[in-house]
């Protein structure tokens, strides 16, 4: 598949936006960048790597408006299973995809939102990347 980049995109990521602060994220040797996370195996990609959309959410699922909308339906889903206390929404400025007219696909980077789910003590981490209604679900154990 041939991979778009929009000019904006281009210009933020040589401006150095700041989506790739080593403090809150890692890199794997393919390029794909994940959030830091207590529950790496669960980790969902937030930069494709080497121009792909594997893994990434469609654009527009992230958005905040529509992640915030979903929050009460996905933490009723989610609290209590697998030791989740708590769910809430949190940045994530990753990639999105989107389909072209001529039915390639582009990757562009924007500012968007996910749900951070928190484990208690007894919590489980996942052992895949999950995502609730397209949405990428972070795991973290509270503190303490």
């Amino acid at each position: 598949m041939r991979f778009a980049l929009c000019p904006l995109v281009l210009a933020l990521a040589l401006a150095g936006c700041g989506v790739e602060d080593s403090s809150a994220t890692f890199t794997l040797a393919d390029g794909r960048v994940y959030s830091e996370t207590d529950c790496p195996s669960s980790a969902n990609p937030l930069i494709g790597g080497h121009d792909a959309a594997d893994g990434l959410p469609v654009k527009g699922q992230t958005d905040r408006a529509r992640v915030e909308a979903e929050l009460e339906a996905v933490r009723d889903h989610l609290v209590g299973a697998n030791g989740v206390v708590d769910v809430n929404v949190v940045p994530r400025s990753g990639e999105v995809w989107y389909r072209l007219p001529d039915g390639d696909y582009a990757v562009e980077l924007v500012e968007d939102f996910q749900y951070e789910a928190t484990l208690g003590p007894e919590g489980v981490c996942p052992t895949a990347p999950y995502s609730a209604n397209g949405v990428p679900v972070l795991y973290n154990r509270a503190d303490g």
